[in-house]
């Protein structure tokens, strides 16, 4: 794709725009995740966010370095992060569904190819979002996705390879912590933002914060 030439993308840092084009800059994005296949997507803000410290709590079972069928624990100073997230004055927020039948995978294993692929699209459409926004000049732009990486990017690997000694991620530009894994109650906010809820179906949710 070449690059975009447009002036506005790489001028100004976000606090020295004018806010006519960051309303702009932020319509633009939520197009762009709608077009990449989000069915639902909405504006949101740092102060918008729903924090749970149980959702990021890990099984004790999975700290075992041996269990290479999950992702290895990586534990955050959540206060620390959360503090962070909350000074985002913008944020997309964003639905795609699980194929019908589809049993919600939760932080687990994905068996299932078709549930991969929901999940490889919502990554999808958070690398897009991240790219376009940086050419925008939101440099500080972070995503957070659906789906355990380990097992949607990297499950014919036999284990994760950003936790073996001088390696790094493979997947460096589309690995994300899913929302749960830093302690985002994704449901509550799409209860709080009016994204409907689609019966019967696994709803994924991503969330781009954007500065």
């Amino acid at each position: 794709m070449p690059p975009n030439t447009d002036p506005h993308h790489y001028s100004k840092a976000p606090k020295q725009k004018d806010p006519a084009l960051i309303a702009q800059d932020m319509e633009e994005l939520l197009k762009l995740a709608l077009d990449r296949g989000a069915r639902e997507v909405r504006l949101t803000s740092g102060r918008a966010l729903v924090f749970d410290e149980s959702l990021a709590r890990v099984d004790p079972a999975l700290e075992d370095p041996d269990n290479l069928t999950e992702h290895w624990p990586v534990r955050m100073p959540l206060d620390s992060l959360w503090d962070s997230l909350r000074s985002f004055k913008y944020g997309v927020f964003f639905c795609c569904l699980a194929p019908l039948g589809m049993p919600d995978q939760g932080q687990g294993w994905i068996e299932d190819v078709y549930y991969r692929q929901a999940c490889l699209q919502a990554a999808s459409i958070i690398t897009a979002l991240e790219s376009d926004a940086f050419n925008r000049g939101y440099h500080m732009t972070s995503g957070f996705g659906a789906g355990n990486c380990r097992s949607v990017l990297c499950h014919k690997e036999s284990r994760c390879q950003a936790l073996v000694r001088a390696k790094g991620c493979i997947h460096p530009y589309k690995a994300r912590p899913t929302l749960a894994a830093v302690g985002i109650d994704a449901k509550a906010m799409a209860r709080n933002l009016d994204v409907p809820l689609v019966p019967d179906r696994v709803n994924l949710y991503g969330l781009v914060m954007v500065g």
